[in-house]
């Protein structure tokens, strides 16, 4: 295309679902987690079973910044291409997960009321970050539990005026370039140095069996959880 032919470099980038302190808007879960917490409401949620692949701001945007240093010092038109910036997959956890973490760091309360209507939203969304650690040497840095502290601890900070939003801001920039990352294994999450196997094992295996749910609804199935050999099965009826 006239890109193809020209000196411009481009590339595209998508992230998941990003957190982070400094965020206020309509409809979106963590300023409405702070909104009820501060106005000390519960907070609704709909869809509290649904999967998503959370991540706190500053790893995407590392992301990019590596990204547009490769299109600016390399030749290579690999790096001219589609990229993705999401956690690890341990880290795709849920929106009740994410709330209850939430609470765990500032208190507040939740009503759960899932809705089975006509507009359909995705049990679980993935993201697969290979590409971008395997060219560019990109990976997430803070992990689930890490970014929802950060998160939660921003708006503490501002809502009691213990510290200034910009301070706040380079603060946590500083400290997200500072982590030691010297023993990082790609082929495990990075945790600063503590990792739950268990959590991991859970959080994988929720991802299944959304991911089984969604697509049993589409063929118009069903399932039945069933315990095998002392382990979490799944049994498909009317596939």
């Amino acid at each position: 295309s006239f890109f193809a032919e020209s000196e411009i470099k481009i590339a595209t980038a998508r992230a998941g679902n990003v957190i982070g302190g400094g965020d206020w808007s309509e409809d979106r879960l963590v300023p409405d987690i702070i909104r009820s917490i501060i106005q000390k409401n519960p907070i609704i949620l709909r869809y509290p079973n649904a999967v998503r692949p959370w991540q706190h701001v500053l790893e995407p945007l590392s992301g990019y910044l590596q990204l547009s240093e490769k299109l600016f010092t390399e030749e290579k038109s690999e790096f001219q291409s589609a990229f993705n910036f999401g956690p690890h997959s341990s880290d795709f956890r849920t929106v009740q997960a994410l709330v209850e973490k939430s609470f765990s760091y500032w208190p507040g309360s939740w009503i759960d009321q899932s809705k089975d209507d006509d507009f359909h939203e995705a049990g679980l969304l993935n993201l697969t970050t290979d590409k971008a650690r395997n060219l560019i040497g990109w990976f997430p840095v803070w992990d689930f539990s890490e970014s929802i502290k950060r998160t939660i601890d921003w708006y503490r900070k501002i809502y009691f005026k213990s510290e200034e939003p910009e301070k706040m801001c380079t603060l946590q920039i500083k400290e997200f370039h500072d982590v030691d990352i010297s023993d990082y294994d790609p082929k495990v999450p990075y945790k600063g140095g503590w990792y739950e196997t268990m959590e991991l094992e859970n959080s994988l295996r929720l991802c299944q069996e959304v991911e089984a749910r969604d697509i049993l609804q589409t063929l118009g199935g069903d399932y039945t959880q069933v315990g095998v050999n002392g382990s979490d099965g799944l049994v498909y009826d009317n596939v």
